[in-house]
């Protein structure tokens, strides 16, 4: 796994045979590399010869220091006043699973379109803290159990069809139905995290790991990239050897640092 102080390269070739690489579209994980901390861009590691789709800080989110949730290396701290990231290009996709690591108060906009009240997913639907996305603003679709107010969570839902599953920390917590008759785009597009549709919808905490794939991951997958991240495996998508690590060291002042390309098999 990643240690303070590694250098995640996010340049490296992805094995996208490996299982949790199969239909990754973003990443927007915080790494071990102090080159891409700070400033107003919130960077997607799904690169290596794809275009990635980088977020812009928006309205005032700020970097939270070098520790955050389980297994982080930091977060993204947005105010629940007007701070959002906005994506450089809107994302379209059918089946799909989002996931983020989470800590909010209140009712929380994690990802939305903006201008329109649909698709997101949000915590706090109805004031229950629960998870919740919707294709309409009168048919809202939430899970069965509440999400800590206090502490990190693992969160997120997979769709297929019109069927979307909650899950939270690697388990299913109900399933919801998206109206069939609906326009394709509704539900499917989003363009900003820590917000949808007005100033009003936002975010009120700290997010990092924020992975989007184009379809919908298994109950086994969901529970492996929960493991996973939980562990502080920002680079488990970069199997590039399944015999040894790919670790050159660099000189950082009178220590070295390891340069993570991938990880053991």
């Amino acid at each position: 796994m990643a240690l303070p102080g590694d250098f995640v390269d996010p340049d490296c070739p992805l094995d996208w045979s490996h299982p949790l690489s199969v239909g990754l579209v973003a990443d927007w994980t915080i790494v071990p590399n102090s080159g891409w901390r700070g400033g107003l861009t919130l960077r997607d590691l799904v690169r290596g010869g794809r275009k990635p789709n980088d977020g812009t800080l928006t309205n005032g989110p700020t970097w939270a220091g070098s520790k955050g949730r389980p297994g982080g290396f930091g977060a993204i701290s947005y105010d629940g006043s007007n701070d959002k990231t906005v994506l450089a290009s809107t994302v379209t996709l059918a089946d799909f699973s989002a996931f983020v690591w989470a800590k909010c108060s209140g009712d929380c906009a994690i990802f939305g379109l903006n201008g329109a009240s649909q698709p997101q997913l949000r915590i706090g639907q109805g004031g229950a803290n629960k998870l919740s996305t919707f294709d309409d603003i009168n048919n809202p679709q939430s899970s069965t159990l509440p999400v800590s107010q206090t502490s990190w969570s693992h969160v997120g839902f997979t769709r297929v069809g019109s069927t979307v599953t909650f899950w939270q920390n690697g388990v299913s917590y109900g399933t919801g139905t998206m109206d069939p008759s609906r326009p394709s785009n509704h539900g499917k597009d989003f363009n900003q995290i820590g917000a949808f549709l007005t100033a009003s919808n936002v975010f009120n905490g700290q997010m990092d790991g924020f992975t989007l794939h184009s379809r919908a991951l298994s109950a086994a997958q969901v529970r492996a990239l929960y493991a996973e991240t939980k562990l502080g495996n920002p680079e488990w998508f970069r199997w590039v050897s399944t015999r040894a690590w790919s670790i050159p060291a660099v000189a950082t002042g009178n220590r070295r640092r390891r340069v993570i390309c991938g990880r053991a098999g």
